[in-house]
């Protein structure tokens, strides 16, 4: 009754006016839970709650990324077969070895002595090993200084095998043609004695990396980063066939194969030299199994130095060598073809090495732009 009269002393056109409710005590139910991301903590003292780190945005050290941009997980596989340290070891030692030995018989050759291992037939032969001894030396102690890997070392480790190993077997076949055996002056005794030892040694050893480098365990193959060019692969195998196979038959039949090499020699000096040319067919065969520039860049500096040595030996001794003939023809042509491949090869690898510089500038950016 009372509402109503109340209600009749409203002036008409008047909002009705609110009751303020009165306080009361806050119910014990509580609410429907909100959203714990609109909640609000309040201030004051109390531990600061935490903050979810992938909410906020991370600035990355590396330049060239924005900041909020969460960088690429880096995954470092190692590639390749690992070189073992017996190979190093081999490869320093012969360098070594092969430089004093070569100096050696190169200066004795060029001074005109007859001095060497084994009582050569002229004094071109020993010259000519001990150049390619000296030549080689380069390439192998980058192998064992720069080589990280078995495929960027087994161009020239494995034409390494074949020289040591078959130097050893070609001195115990023809020991009595060492001058150890046969006597001669006191310097070369010494000398064709340490020949045999050391070679004895190294044969040993080679045959011991080999081993080991095979049962390292490897993984992913490593990256061709610059295939040899299409047109220089049938050349190459040419050439390579022609040193293996000139090579194998001085080898294997000295008496018959000697009126290959265009100036005197004799069995002793046929099978040191053949054995010389399988390795070059072994390392230019070997390049086109590794099909990669940066692979076989201790092999390309043999092959530039090489042909070099070899031609001002036998400048030195032109009167020694039969000039006219078909051996001798082939000899400079097989030379002149080791010495263009080498070269060509390192202005390739020279212009990749490039190329790789150049998009590595592209892909990483200036610090000066982050921010």
């Amino acid at each position: 009754m009372s509402t109503e009269m109340e209600a009749a002393d409203v002036p008409p056109g008047k909002p009705e006016p609110q009751e303020r409710p009165e306080p009361t005590a806050r119910p014990s139910a509580e609410p429907e839970s909100e959203p714990e991301s609109e909640a609000t903590p309040e201030a004051g003292p109390g531990p600061t709650p935490k903050t979810n780190p992938e909410a906020e945005p991370k600035a990355d050290a590396r330049p060239g990324l924005k900041p909020g941009t969460e960088p690429e997980a880096e995954v470092v596989v190692e590639a390749g077969r690992e070189m073992v340290p017996v190979v190093v070891v081999l490869a320093l030692a012969v360098g070594a070895i092969g430089l004093v030995a070569g100096a050696v018989l190169v200066v004795a050759s060029l001074a005109g002595w007859s001095f060497g291992a084994w009582d050569s037939a002229t004094t071109v032969t020993p010259g000519v090993v001990g150049a390619a001894m000296v030549r080689v030396a380069p390439g192998l102690f980058a192998v064992g200084a720069g080589a990280g890997t078995w495929e960027e070392a087994r161009a020239l480790v494995w034409p390494l095998v074949v020289v040591v190993g078959g130097q050893a077997a070609v001195n115990v076949v023809e020991w009595r043609s060492l001058v150890v055996v046969e006597g001669g002056p006191v310097l070369a005794f010494f000398f064709s004695l340490g020949w045999f030892a050391v070679f004895a040694v190294l044969a040993i050893v080679a045959v011991a990396a080999v081993i080991g480098q095979y049962a390292e365990p490897t993984g992913p193959d490593l990256e061709r980063r610059a295939p040899l060019p299409a047109w220089s692969k049938p050349p190459i195998a040419v050439l390579g066939s022609a040193w293996f196979g000139i090579g194998s038959g001085l080898l294997v039949l000295p008496g018959y194969w000697s009126a290959f090499v265009p100036w005197t020699v004799n069995r002793m000096d046929a099978r040191s030299l053949g054995l010389w040319a399988v390795a070059l067919g072994v390392a230019l065969l070997g390049a086109l199994a590794e099909d990669d520039l940066h692979r076989i860049r201790p092999a390309l500096t043999v092959a530039v130095a090489l042909p070099v040595a070899l031609a001002v030996v036998l400048a030195a001794h032109a009167d020694e060598v039969r000039w006219g003939t078909g051996p001798a023809l082939a000899l400079v042509a097989m030379t002149v073809g080791l010495l263009l491949s080498g070269t060509i090869g390192r202005l390739l690898a020279r212009r990749s090495d490039r190329r790789d510089r150049g998009s590595s500038r592209v892909l990483s950016p200036p610090a000066t732009i982050y921010g």
